[in-house]
C-alpha cells in the first residue's frame, strides 16, 4: 500500500472514530443530565474511582476536541499536497472519496463516468499524490 493510500485511509478512519467519540460524548452528556449532582453530605474518604459524571464528561469532551484538532491538522496538511496535483479530476475524486466519504459508484454517477474509469482515475491520483508526498518529505529534510 502506498504512503498516499495509507494517509487517505487514516483520514477516513479518524473521521469515523470522531463520529463514535461524539456519539459517546452525547451519551455521557445525557448521563450527566439524568444523574445530576448530589452535593449533600461530605465525603470523608476519597474514592480512587471518579464518580462525578460531569467531570468525566468534561475530560471526555477535552479528549475528543484534542483528537478533532489533530485530525483537522492532518487533513489540512494532506489537502495542501493534494491541491498541488495537476489533474483537477483527480483532485476532486480524492476529496469526494476520502474527505466526503463518497463511494466510487456515487462519484461515477456524479461525474457521469463509468465505475471502471473512476477506478483508473483513482489509481492515477494515488500515484501522483504519492509522488508529491515523497517530494514534500524530501523538501522538509
Amino acid at each position: 500500500m502506498t504512503e498516499a493510500k495509507k494517509l487517505l485511509l487514516s483520514i477516513m478512519k479518524r473521521d469515523k472514530i470522531i463520529e463514535y467519540k461524539l456519539e459517546e460524548l452525547e451519551r455521557q452528556k445525557r448521563l450527566c443530565e439524568v444523574r445530576g449532582i448530589n452535593f449533600e453530605g461530605e465525603r470523608v474518604q476519597g474514592s480512587p474511582k471518579n464518580e462525578n459524571p460531569i467531570i468525566e464528561y468534561i475530560q471526555m469532551k477535552d479528549d475528543v476536541q484534542a483528537y478533532i484538532n489533530e485530525t483537522i491538522k492532518l487533513k489540512r496538511e494532506l489537502m495542501k499536497v493534494i491541491d498541488k496535483m495537476e489533474d483537477g479530476n483527480c483532485i476532486g475524486l480524492l476529496y469526494k472519496r476520502y474527505f466526503m466519504r463518497k463511494s466510487y459508484n456515487e462519484i461515477a454517477k456524479e461525474a457521469e463516468l463509468t465505475y471502471k474509469r473512476i477506478q483508473q482515475l483513482h489509481d492515477k491520483a494515488l500515484r501522483e499524490l504519492d509522488d508529491l508526498i515523497k517530494l514534500e518529505k524530501i523538501r522538509q529534510n
